[in-house]
């Protein structure tokens, strides 16, 4: 985890510039037409793995909640996100999230697990400081796509039916399934029960 938090930490730059780039924002935007549609304007949200803040950039601009907080393991990631926008980042490990139970009405979490080493400890943290709403949005990630950099050594196959399961089986209800069958993109929305 160590080596991970170091690439991703050097990385930071280009990782922004990637994100940045206009596909990559229209694909952000498509995203958060589906997300926003999901929130209360006056609702709590955090954005487990934010990055460099993308998504919550854009959110601040669709969203008037004055509680949203992007948190990421990478220090040179939040700095960058930081810069974006005047939104709150937090430098923390999403296996270990320093909240009290129901902390925010809705837990976002874009393009994270196949990084997470231990899936079943961060649902499990998701749940724990989730009130009302859990949005994930990832890609599940076919081994022989797995690029063939240092990165790709911490890339885990996703399973969209496993982590679906996983989060009800903590009293959540999932009530919006997509999945983009030509590229693998699913996205799920929770409510607690």
């Amino acid at each position: 985890m160590d080596r991970l938090k170091e690439l991703y930490n050097y990385s930071a730059k280009e990782y922004n510039n990637y994100m940045q780039r206009t596909g990559n924002i229209l694909l952000q935007k498509l995203i958060l037409e589906k997300i926003t549609k999901f929130l209360d304007t006056n609702e709590s949200l955090i954005d487990i793995g934010t990055g460099t803040g993308n998504i919550i950039y854009f959110l601040k601009k669709r969203i008037k909640s004055k509680k949203i907080l992007g948190v990421d393991f990478s220090y040179k990631m939040i700095k960058i996100a930081n810069k974006k926008t005047n939104a709150s980042f937090m430098l923390t490990d999403a296996n270990n999230l320093p909240f009290r139970d129901f902390s925010f009405d809705n837990v976002l979490c874009s393009y994270c697990f196949s990084f997470f080493e231990d899936v079943n400890a961060v649902i499990k943290e998701m749940t724990r400081i989730c009130k009302k709403r859990i949005i994930l949005i990832d890609k599940e990630i076919i081994y022989n796509h797995i690029p063939r950099t240092e990165m790709g050594k911490y890339w885990h196959r996703v399973n969209y039916k496993r982590v679906r399961k996983l989060i009800e089986s903590y009293g959540f209800k999932s009530i919006r399934i997509e999945v983009r069958k030509n590229d693998t993109i699913f996205a799920i929305v929770f409510d607690r029960e």
